[in-house]
């Protein structure tokens, strides 16, 4: 048994150790891993539609429409492969991004 007050605050279990509640963790599935660079999409962000990628301490937001970063930054010879990925893929990470806004994702393969 969990007792605590109203706004989930000072909660205690039956052993007196106390409870946290964490936020909800959002969701971004990974879509296509190559060479140390990690490709996500998030089931719930929002217009323009674009990808995440992760590369070691690295991380930016990919535009699917002309492969433009949006925020974030990459080395150079990551984005080249990122983008030469992307190009290849255009038309499966649109339908990957309609396919995550219905709680769905699509794998595309790597580079």
């Amino acid at each position: 048994m969990v007792v605590c007050n109203e706004k989930k605050e000072n909660c205690k279990n039956n052993f007196g150790i106390k409870i946290v509640f964490l936020p909800k963790i959002r969701l971004m599935p990974e879509i296509s891993r190559f060479l140390g660079i990690i490709i996500t999409m998030n089931f719930s962000d929002h217009n323009p539609p674009y990808f995440h990628v992760r590369y070691n301490e690295f991380e930016a937001s990919i535009r699917i429409k002309d492969l433009g970063i949006m925020i974030g930054d990459l080395p150079p010879k990551t984005f080249g492969l990122v983008a030469e990925w992307a190009k290849m893929h255009q038309e499966e990470l649109m339908l990957c991004w309609e396919e995550a806004k219905k709680g769905n994702f699509v794998k595309i393969k790597p580079l």
